[in-house]
């Protein structure tokens, strides 16, 4: 008796569960049927999302060729992860590299503007002094950054008030199928798109600033220009018929170093300015230095001496573009950044610093 009560309840039991899931599943059927996409829908091309505020925080475009290592762009227009040291670099910055505006107009005061949208908390950082100095916190930046992006190509407008100008950040590194070496360049482009919206003209130029990081294995986050890796680093300016820029290398890294390698900040354009070298002070004279150069007349000093950096130290080195736009005028001004770290390092499981 007992055995054939059990058999009862079993049947109950299964012919319930039978009639739920049945009842789910016309229920999604049904759902489906009137919630199903057209063809038109499904392969309709949206609007592109464009991410502002807090959203750019979590930004990292990355530009660079197939297997070359890539150095991201974030969401404000900043340079951030520099994964060109041959191991992965999530997090890791070159301090003091950013680019930035000089804006003239005839019996107006200059506008000079770092091109990047405002820097993101926290600002308890650096020993209680505000956002991380490598960041240049305490210069003049957009108000605004809106970004776009649809691999390989990023572009951010870069908005503020008080400047009569429309500006767009533009950043790509060669992708072309079926050509993986074209496709495998060690670099990207940067081009900043500059349109007078006043009806006067104006004067205009962009300098982008960057750090030698050559012999900097890329496992810390740096804070400053110093360390035990750095000591006769070299910014040189080289000219080709076709590119102008610095060439930055070091003499005091062995070329079978895994920290061996050269890296180029240059442009095609031919109108240049350029310091090789930052003025070599303490705390934070040469920052102040170069920025009170710079903002006079949107020139630098055009210094290209070869000298190198001092032992456990190393230089930042710049390099402008010069236009001039008449109203309602466009001009694009173009960077290219590149690298080569020839010497990778076969990486073991006791190494744990990979």
């Amino acid at each position: 008796m007992p055995r054939r009560n059990n058999f009862r309840t079993f049947i109950i039991v299964s012919l319930g569960l039978i009639f739920l899931i049945l009842t789910f599943v016309s229920a999604g059927l049904s759902y489906r049927s009137k919630k199903a996409y057209s063809h038109q829908q499904l392969f309709r091309l949206g609007k592109q999302r464009i991410f502002e505020g807090t959203h750019l925080n979590e930004i990292a475009f990355p530009l660079g060729g197939i297997g070359t290592g890539t150095i991201s762009l974030g969401g404000r227009g900043n340079l951030r992860d520099w994964e060109i040291f041959n191991r992965p670099g999530k997090g890791i910055n070159l301090p003091f590299t950013f680019f930035a505006l000089y804006f003239k107009q005839e019996g107006k005061s200059p506008l000079v503007r770092v091109l990047e949208g405002p820097v993101s908390p926290p600002f308890r950082e650096d020993f209680g002094h505000g956002a991380r100095r490598e960041f240049v916190p305490g210069l003049p930046r957009v108000e605004k950054a809106h970004f776009t992006g649809m691999y390989p190509l990023a572009r951010i407008e870069l908005i503020d008030s008080h400047l009569p100008l429309s500006i767009f950040l533009e950043a790509f590194n060669p992708l072309i199928p079926l050509r993986p070496e074209e496709s495998g360049i060690p670099g990207f482009l940067l081009r900043f798109r500059l349109k007078n919206l006043s009806k006067e003209p104006a004067q205009v130029s962009i300098v982008g600033s960057i750090m030698n990081p050559i012999g900097f294995e890329g496992i810390r986050d740096l804070r400053g220009i110093s360390g035990d890796e750095f000591g006769m680093n070299i910014n040189e300016l080289r000219r080709t018929a076709s590119l102008s820029g610095l060439f930055m290398s070091s003499k005091k890294v062995s070329p079978d170093s895994p920290t061996f390698g050269t890296m180029v900040l240059a442009t095609p354009w031919k109108d240049i300015t350029y310091l090789t070298h930052w003025k070599r002070g303490r705390w934070a004279e040469e920052r102040q230095s170069f920025w009170d150069d710079f903002k006079q007349d949107g020139r630098l000093m055009d210094l290209d001496e070869v000298s190198p950096s001092p032992d456990r130290r190393t230089d930042m080195g710049s390099l402008g573009l010069l236009a001039k736009l008449g109203p309602f005028e466009e001009v694009i001004l173009p960077f290219v950044i590149s690298w080569n770290f020839p010497n990778l390092r076969a990486f073991n499981n006791t190494d744990f610093r990979l």
